[in-house]
């Protein structure tokens, strides 16, 4: 299911994963980093160190490390891949079904349909 470019990849780690509302980080996660807020670049990076509210993240994409504020540049994605997504969405929308049968299977009918990019609500 999974073949996103390395743009796709970034488009769907800012737009559409689910992110945490309480940003916990710790070293070595993965975060959206805000690198130029006048322009709101996001680049995609790895937490190197946390120093309060200054977080220091390392860019793959620029080769670069650099310094960015907890408190309005950094997102942490709780999802990774976009088939965490559609597990996520395919679960909630079936949890509508009374019964864990038919949970179940529109659980699988909407996985089907999420899968491969065929539609994300």
């Amino acid at each position: 299911m999974e073949s996103m470019s390395t743009l796709g990849h970034k488009i769907f780690l800012t737009r559409y994963a689910l992110k945490d509302p309480e940003i916990r980080l710790e070293i070595g996660d993965i975060v959206i980093a805000c690198t130029n807020i006048e322009q709101n670049v996001r680049e995609i990076g790895t937490i190197e160190a946390i120093d309060g509210d200054n977080i220091t993240v390392f860019i793959e994409e620029k080769d670069e490390t650099m310094t960015v504020s907890k408190a309005n540049c950094i997102e942490k994605p709780l999802e990774y891949s976009y088939s965490d997504t559609v597990l996520r969405v395919s679960k909630a929308i079936s949890m509508a079904e009374k019964t864990e049968k038919l949970q179940s299977k529109w659980k699988d009918a909407f996985n089907w349909l999420l899968s491969d990019f065929k539609f994300i609500p």
